[in-house]
């Protein structure tokens, strides 16, 4: 039997300690590469999210619904009197933003919103932690609900409903959370 020369052996293990890091690194670098698409998705919705409220068909309707809500808090009386009111402006809204479940329960869609996907989520609930920032932000500090209060309120509407499923919800409350930390949480 031929003996192994000592610097044959150390060459195999450094070369196998060199192909292994730069499997991992290749791999870090594909990992990378796949979140910024998903970052450029996320910052394309950011940029697009609810343009349709500036067009002729929505601005009015949804500038009566903003008083509203400046005045009155999400789920009072006078705020659903306000939605009922522009019940024809909403639909609208809700058919052409995918973020909303009405979009997937649609007669144009009828999907369903099972099939409401991730990055519908995550953006439903920004557009929540965004209108709860705007609205409860303009009210005195007593009159301020908590945004837990308000992912509470989403969730009797939408969970507990059957409109959105538990692992749907489990997204949703992760993305609260997040939103939730620094905040009134």
């Amino acid at each position: 039997m031929a003996e192994l020369d000592v610097g044959d052996e150390v060459l195999t293990i450094v070369q196998e300690k060199v192909q292994v890091l730069n499997t991992m690194v290749h791999h870090r670098t594909l990992v990378q590469m796949a979140l910024l698409k998903v970052i450029q998705n996320l910052e394309r919705r950011s940029l697009v999210h609810d343009v349709s409220k500036f067009e002729e068909e929505e601005f009015a309707g949804f500038a009566r619904i903003n008083r509203v809500a400046r005045e009155h808090p999400y789920g009072s009386d006078e705020y659903r009197a306000s939605l009922e009111a522009e019940q024809r402006i909403i639909d609208r809204h809700y058919l052409g933003n995918r973020h909303h479940p009405e979009y997937w329960d649609a007669p144009e869609h009828n999907v369903g919103t099972t099939m409401m996907g991730l990055l519908d989520l995550i953006e439903m609930v920004c557009d929540w932690w965004s209108a709860w920032s705007v609205y409860d932000g303009q009210r005195e500090p007593g009159k301020r609900s908590s945004w837990r209060d308000n992912v509470e309120k989403q969730r009797e509407r939408f969970l507990d409903s059957g409109i959105l499923s538990k692992e749907q919800w489990f997204v949703v409350d992760q993305m609260a959370f997040i939103l939730g930390s620094g905040a009134d949480g």
